[in-house]
């Protein structure tokens, strides 16, 4: 509250300031406080206009710091691949052209495809999967809390489990928290085997329509020809194995069936087998390993006879926590390579704005032709982002405009429409500074309070998915856990500021305009 003694050299009441104040306050808000509604309506409009293009403009920006959108990758065709390596480590080494197009990893995997087994092992289904190094940084990118559902990263650079999506397990039936994945593999004794490979991590999506990504290691023991000894040929692993899927007390009590069947039965008696058990770390999820050692292994068809003899006579046909494993790790190949050859390149951008250039540079550098498809949707993806930024900064432009004009266009009729009673106050030697300060007083505090509340029902209305059900309801397909709404943010608070700033200025002008006349000027209408 200004205080009564700097209001005039005759020193106002506080009763006439109060009444004043509420007078005058009144009459701007309008009849039936109409004028102070309708500003709080366009601060309401302009700030959930800003929250939907904030939230539009934090959706691409997750998208465009997205592996899924920033990895490029490039076919390498085969007559060039024994060169893929080659040319990874140039683009590394051209600083220029790095800092150029502005990319920054440059990685090599293989792509492939594998068929894995249904889970009620009723048949195969292809699916396609890539490579990817244990150092890789998308890597920690795929494991970061945005796609991971339960899992771990790769143990070791020889870590032959696998990581794959949500959607893989759900088409062979497998539960999403499945540790195990069965794969086909045909061997020489020409039997489909059902190969379980360790699951490492469940994700909800991977980058390049992969459904499985696994180690160089784990695809390189996939590929060694059968005629060399593959090592995943169950006919050439020794001995019998079982994975159980409980506690470490249940897993001693199928160690110790297994016992006294072994010890009990005639058939085995002087073959030296011995059960002994061991924990299982290869899988996210800890089991057990139950290993029968055969002194006397002759053949895959005696092994087969020995796994089913005990699972026939120890109950562990029915039970779904046991199944049969294969240990790989003694067979493994050396498959250390002079040269890596490479089916793609992924190139890590920092940013889109020189992605048409730098298709055009792989191209006439390394003649690697990158697909136009994706160009295009970087492209896209880039305009977009730009598109957007440009139209909030024009919203927020329009915004101030309006809420500017408004208050100016109230605050001059109402002054002129009372020029005459601020005449005769002037003329009775009141400070025109002082009613000055009180009609700047009241606008002000009229602005502050409308934006408040405007600011306050966009945010409540933005936060409870109005605009996320909107896009529903038009049928628009949306992502889970984005709002599209974004009430505060860089931008939010400095279009606070503008606003009350530019406000305060246009106020001053036209308060001052009409307080530096003469009490004449005012009363005679003489301008």
């Amino acid at each position: 509250m200004i205080k009564p003694e700097k209001m005039s050299g005759k020193k106002l009441g506080k009763e006439f300031i109060l009444l004043f104040y509420k007078k005058e306050g009144k009459a701007l808000l309008g009849k039936g406080f109409i004028n102070f509604y309708f500003l709080i309506g366009i601060f309401f409009l302009t700030f959930f206009a800003i929250g939907l293009a904030n939230g539009s403009l934090e959706y691409l920006r997750t998208k465009m710091n997205d592996p899924f959108i920033n990895w490029v990758n490039i076919d390498v065709p085969h007559s060039k691949s024994r060169g893929s390596e080659d040319i990874q480590k140039s683009m590394l080494n051209d600083k220029n052209n790095q800092k150029k197009f502005r990319y920054r990893s440059v990685t090599g995997f293989n792509f492939f495809a594998l068929h894995f087994w249904k889970k009620d092992i009723s048949g195969t289904k292809r699916f396609f999967g890539r490579t990817i190094e244990k150092s890789n940084p998308l890597l920690n990118e795929i494991l970061s809390d945005k796609y991971i559902l339960h899992g771990k990263v790769f143990s070791s650079p020889d870590d032959y489990g696998l990581i794959v999506t949500k959607n893989l397990l759900r088409s062979l039936n497998y539960p999403e928290d499945a540790a195990f994945i069965f794969m086909n593999f045909s061997d020489t004794i020409k039997e489909r085997a059902v190969i379980p490979i360790p699951i490492v991590a469940v994700v909800s999506d991977l980058p390049g329509l992969t459904q499985f990504i696994c180690t160089p290691f784990f695809h390189d023991q996939r590929n060694i020809p059968t005629e060399k000894s593959n090592p995943f040929l169950i006919e050439n692993i020794r001995g019998v194995y079982f994975i159980c899927l409980k506690d470490s007390t249940y897993t001693e009590k199928i160690k110790t069936k297994i016992n006294q069947f072994i010890s009990s039965d005639q058939e085995f008696k002087g073959l030296g087998m011995s059960v002994w058990t061991n924990r299982f770390t290869q899988s996210y999820k800890d089991y057990f390993l139950i290993k029968i050692n055969i002194f006397n292994d002759t053949s895959f068809s005696f092994r087969n006879h020995v796994f089913e003899r005990i699972i026939n006579n120890t109950d562990l046909k029915r039970d779904n926590a046991v199944f049969r494993y294969y240990d790989f790790s003694s067979n493994w190949s050396n498959t250390n390579k002079s040269i890596k050859l490479y089916d793609k390149l992924s190139v890590e951008l920092q940013n889109l704005d020189h992605i048409n250039e730098f298709k055009v540079f792989m191209d006439k550098q390394y003649e690697l032709p990158m697909e136009m498809g994706q160009i295009d949707t970087l492209s896209n993806y880039n305009f977009i982002t730009k598109l957007t930024r440009i139209i909030s900064i024009i919203l927020m432009i329009f915004s101030i405009l309006s809420i500017c004009t408004f208050i100016s266009n109230l605050l001059s009729n109402h002054l002129e429409k009372i020029r005459l009673n601020i005449g005769t106050f002037l003329a009775f030697g009141i400070n025109p500074r002082a009613l000055e300060k009180i009609y700047t007083t009241i606008i002000v505090s009229v602005l502050v309070v409308a934006m408040a509340i405007g600011i306050l029902l966009s945010w409540i209305i933005g936060s409870v998915g109005t605009f996320r059900a909107v896009l529903q309801m038009l049928g628009i397909k949306l992502e889970e856990n984005e709002s599209y709404f974004n009430q505060f943010s860089e931008w939010t608070y400095p279009l606070i500021g503008v606003i009350l700033i530019i406000s305060y200025v246009v106020i001053r002008r036209i308060t001052s305009r009409i307080f530096k006349q003469t009490p004449g000027n005012l009363l005679y209408d003489r301008i």
